[in-house]
């Protein structure tokens, strides 16, 4: 499964004469002295809308917040025409999370002076924090036609035209930025998450580079280029930034910070469940905060009385073509419906295909929650009375874990999205299988864990065989000679692996490794690290990215899957037994490097399961060296696709409806 980790914090910026809260001491004699003089004054002239103003902006600068505010909605009361009163109300309450109250404030400000920048400007990043990203768009563009060269503007902008995948021109508007700013180090984390998105590794790799030349300490940054450099497979330079990024996690958790590397990233560069955990904790735990007032406002009840159906709500910014789709899409047409509704809700983009079409039509409800807010999109799950809403997201890019933090349905599920622990206590429940989390390691998640009677994966029962598979010469394969493939996210493609391939394309001769990258940059770095091997680069076929159908057809023509270590291939792994081509995997020490084996297990090939390296090599080596052991566990695999629980979609369905239903 592809999975663009990145998924760095949103930044805003307001213009500096709003955002800056400065803190004094509020014991000074120098302010108690100027407050009472005020408070004298406003006692002889009650009318007169300055001297409250005056005395909101001590108490605001004093952080006495809520006395600030009495003040400027008086100053507001006594004259309405004074906009920096109301733009310091919604900016406290933004700052409350009281996102609606300060929209409120400041549209009501505009309509008195429509043309304010600062409003403009502060109402613009206000509705990004909602989630209303069209609305966001249309104030920055008024404000930046009013001032040109604000570079609060430009850079808020440019991260919402990032948000809302308009990569283009966030581009423009982030080199814009760059113009106004040279040394601003926030927008080159900006346009790095651009060139992430489109697959321009190496300028993002060089943009998060420019960050940690102007600010070193940038751990964001950090957790970015790291990042990056998995994706074009430098792990000369990931070495050397791999131990900082630890170093600067470890630092975050001890200090009872959140760290700004991702719970995914982290994941795929240890498997240790135990410091997974301690990260998505910290994350959860921002959430939550950043969530609060919004839940405390909100106060849904939790709903136990049993209904005729049970309503179910699969939640997710993957209803498309996408790997999330392409397992759990048969599932909406299975589902009872003498015992279920099904609802979908998207934030995702809306590409037309085939999956998304099929999806809408297949579930009894579908809601487009692009253009809501997470608190609108709470509001609207919870109005459905969705019953148990089961997020497939977990906190992968895009994702929207703050709508489950909300809590608008009693039971919350997370499945397939993220391979371990969110570490929140917002979602309920975890579904796995004995595999992927072994009972022992319960302990590592704050979910419980729902063990599917299978594997934890749900796949299509659509089969795909092709007698006449062998059409080499299209794919640019040689007619004679092994053909390895190891068609997996270039992140997932570690330096020891990698060695492990390489020994066994030596050890196998006219044997090819089939790859696909997905870069440019990752395609130069392997195959300048197998020259380093003293293996001839050509060895190393690079395919391209195609389509599903076709993909699974071009698949056939390799002998062998060879797969990760760090983070296995699951909807890889999956797809190539379901055109017969067998998988060798290393059963790993977490939820993400056991998914392989899960899957393994559920077709019958526990044969093809090792537990060390040496095993992997020697394995990998001997089938290709023996064509009638290769050839006998094909058959076996034949056999078992159709009488292996595997891709017995309908059972699966039904295992997990019992699941549900025994909540009520």
């Amino acid at each position: 499964m592809k999975i663009q980790i990145i998924c760095a914090r949103a930044i805003n910026m307001s213009d500096k004469f709003q955002n800056r809260m400065e803190q004094t001491d509020c014991q000074s004699s120098v302010v108690l002295s100027k407050m009472n003089v005020l408070k004298k004054k406003i006692a002889l002239n009650p009318d007169k809308a300055e001297l409250y103003y005056e005395l909101g902006d001590l108490y605001r600068k004093n952080g006495q917040q809520n006395k600030a505010l009495q003040c400027y909605r008086k100053t507001v009361s006594l004259k309405p025409n004074l906009v920096f009163a109301s733009l310091n109300i919604g900016l406290i309450l933004s700052g409350q999370m009281k996102l609606n109250d300060a929209v409120n404030v400041l549209e009501k400000a505009l309509l008195q002076t429509p043309n304010n920048f600062n409003l403009l400007n502060n109402l613009g990043v206000i509705y990004r924090d909602q989630g209303r990203l069209t609305n966001a768009v249309r104030c920055f563009v008024k404000a930046q036609i009013i001032q040109a060269d604000s570079f609060a503007v430009c850079f808020n902008l440019a991260n919402t035209l990032r948000e809302m995948k308009q990569y283009n021109a966030a581009c423009t508007q982030y080199q814009i930025a760059a113009k106004l700013s040279p040394d601003n180090h926030l927008v080159y984390i900006g346009l790095g998450q651009v060139y992430m998105n489109i697959g321009q590794y190496d300028l993002a790799v060089n943009c998060h580079k420019r960050v940690l030349e102007i600010n070193p300490d940038n751990d964001m940054a950090l957790s970015n280029l790291v990042n990056g450099l998995m994706f074009v497979c430098d792990w000369c330079e990931l070495e050397r930034w791999d131990q900082q990024l630890d170093q600067a996690t470890q630092l975050a958790i001890k200090l009872e910070k959140n760290p700004e590397e991702m719970p995914f990233l982290n994941i795929c560069r240890h498997a240790d469940p135990k410091l997974n955990l301690a990260v998505a904790k910290a994350w959860s735990k921002e959430i939550e905060t950043r969530v609060s007032y919004i839940k405390s406002k909100l106060m849904f009840d939790v709903r136990s009385i049993r209904k005729s159906k049970i309503t179910l709500g699969y939640l997710s910014n993957n209803f498309k073509d996408h790997p999330t789709s392409h397992l759990i899409y048969p599932i909406f047409s299975l589902h009872d419906r003498n015992k279920f509704n099904v609802f979908c809700y998207s934030y995702g983009e809306n590409d037309n295909s085939n999956y998304r079409v099929k999806i809408k039509r297949d579930c009894d409800k579908f809601v487009d929650l692009r253009h809501y807010g997470d608190e609108d999109a709470a509001r609207h799950i919870y109005y459905d009375q969705v019953d148990i809403l089961i997020d497939l997201s977990g906190y992968l890019s895009g994702a929207r874990p703050e709508i489950c933090a909300i809590r608008s349905a009693p039971i919350q599920i997370r499945w397939l999205g993220m391979a371990g622990s969110s570490g929140a206590k917002f979602y309920d429940y975890l579904l796995a299988d004995k595999i992927v989390i072994p009972e022992h390691e319960t302990r590592y998640y704050t979910e419980k864990i729902i063990y599917l009677p299978n594997c934890y994966q749900i796949n299509s029962n659509d089969i795909v065989i092709n007698s006449a598979k062998k059409e080499k010469k299209k794919y640019e394969l040689p007619d004679k000679g092994f053909i390895f493939a190891a068609f997996h996210t270039a992140y997932k493609i570690d330096a020891n692996v990698f060695a492990i391939w390489m020994r066994i394309l030596r050890k196998v001769p006219k044997s090819v490794l089939w790859l696909m990258p997905e870069s440019q940059m990752a395609e130069r770095n392997l195959k300048n690290a197998a020259a380093g091997q003293k293996i001839d680069p050509s060895r190393l076929i690079m395919a391209k990215k195609i389509p599903k159908d076709e993909h699974l057809s071009r698949l056939q023509q390799a002998d062998l899957i060879l797969d990760t270590i760090a983070i296995n291939g699951a909807i890889t792994t999956s797809d190539a037994l379901k055109v017969g081509v067998l998988v060798l995997t290393i059963k790993g020490k977490h939820f993400a490097s056991r998914m392989a084996a899960s899957i393994l297990s559920t077709v019958g090939l526990s044969e093809l399961i090792v537990d060390t390296k040496e095993e992997y090599e020697n394995l990998a080596i001997d089938l290709a060296m023996n064509p009638e052991k290769l050839d006998l566990l094909q058959m076996k695999l034949r056999k078992n696709l159709n009488k292996m629980p595997l891709f017995k979609t309908k059972r699966f369905v039904q295992d997990l409806e019992e699941i549900y239903f025994n909540f009520y």
